[in-house]
């Protein structure tokens, strides 16, 4: 966000629904890699190969204790479930609820839900999509504006290859007006245990525009995140945060937060050269610690924008969550073209007996094993 009151919550949502903004943002790098994208130039018409897939390959094997994968199980059906679309398969569901934005609002594995609710702040809750630069439309909350973007309803289809697909109305926003449609694409790959996310803006003006993509996920406190450092050091745009380079890595352990100050951002990029671009949180679990890794296409350095990272960690002054987000670069769109752009989620349980410890090698190795 753009200030330290960004992660406030005001008196309940906007009318029309409930909002799902965010506190300011964890961004994590992301590159206008995907099909179709331009990596810094403008993009004109539609951009092709807008499916959901970003590769494939994670660890082998099976069962909490090895932290294997469930690949090879089957998907429960339906995945259509009242106003939700449920992607279960093995002891993981990921549920959407296009009622809310189509919003992520649970990644789970055995009943734990590695994402916040809306008990948690009625406003900023469970994993949304956003555009960039945040100035374009931010009030201090998520305007009714910017609703058909954040937290109004999505039009929902189940796809033939059991894709979930999300189509939004247009929002405008901004000064010179930009008007601007999402979707999302969700695609289960059952031999990876992961989640492929297609989020498409489309320009639906008749202008050309400048903006860029941004996934924020917000997570419970207790946690761990760490990602490959890029040469220069994570920036703290205010607050208190004390983020480490312990090797290779950066490293945030959310439990030495100062609780019931201010509000606190990180912003950052990740080392993509070596080891692609990715972020994972620990989940503290009674059943022993989830980790939820997130990885997107690398973005070149500063190219996310003011004020923005391809990685970034927000904390809530009070604590109760903490958003780890992913940022594209800025692009420039002209009219009516459309530019996609990939992630891809996986939740997996740590070995037993694996520390939960900044700089500890091993979550860093685990981590890489569920990568392609």
């Amino acid at each position: 966000m753009s200030s330290p009151t960004s992660g406030t919550t005001s008196s309940g949502a906007p009318s029309g629904g409930k909002a799902s903004g965010s506190g300011t943002g964890a961004t994590t790098g992301t590159a206008s890699g995907a099909a179709g994208a331009s990596t810094g130039g403008s993009v004109s018409g539609t951009a092709s190969g807008s499916g959901a897939a970003l590769g494939s390959g994670a660890a082998s094997g099976t069962g909490a204790a090895a932290g294997g994968t469930d690949g090879g199980t089957s998907l429960v059906t339906p995945i259509e479930r009242g106003t939700l679309d449920v992607y279960e398969f093995g002891d993981t569901t990921f549920t959407v609820d296009g009622t809310q934005g189509a919003r992520i609002t649970g990644f789970a594995m055995d009943g734990t839900n590695v994402l916040t609710g809306p008990a948690v702040n009625a406003q900023f809750w469970g994993a949304t999509f956003w555009t960039a630069p945040q100035a374009d439309w931010w009030t201090g909350m998520v305007p009714p504006n910017y609703a058909p973007i954040d937290y109004g309803p999505y039009t929902m289809t189940i796809g033939t290859d059991s894709s979930i697909n999300a189509v939004g109305a247009t929002a405008t926003f901004a000064t010179p007006a930009k008007q601007v449609s999402v979707t999302k694409k969700f695609a289960v790959d059952l031999s990876t245990a992961s989640i492929g996310i297609t989020y498409s803006m489309t320009n639906q003006g008749t202008a050309s525009i400048k903006l860029g993509h941004w996934e924020l996920a917000r997570v419970l406190p207790g946690g761990l995140t760490f990602y490959p450092a890029a040469a220069a050091a994570p920036v703290i745009q205010y607050g208190v945060m004390n983020v480490q380079k312990i090797g290779a890595y950066e490293w945030y352990d959310e439990t030495a937060f100062p609780k019931g100050g201010v509000a606190a951002k990180s912003v950052g990029d990740a080392d993509a050269a070596m080891t692609g671009a990715w972020i994972a949180h620990v989940v503290p679990d009674p059943a022993g610690p989830l980790v939820l890794i997130r990885s997107f296409p690398d973005i070149p350095v500063g190219s996310a924008g003011t004020g923005d990272g391809a990685v970034e960690i927000f904390m809530q002054a009070d604590g109760t969550y903490e958003e780890i987000e992913v940022h594209n670069q800025l692009l420039t769109l002209t009219a009516g073209a459309t530019m996609p752009w990939q992630v891809r989620w996986y939740l997996r349980r740590l070995p037993v007996g694996t520390a939960v410890t900044a700089g500890n090698q091993a979550l860093v190795d685990f981590v890489l094993k569920q990568l392609p």
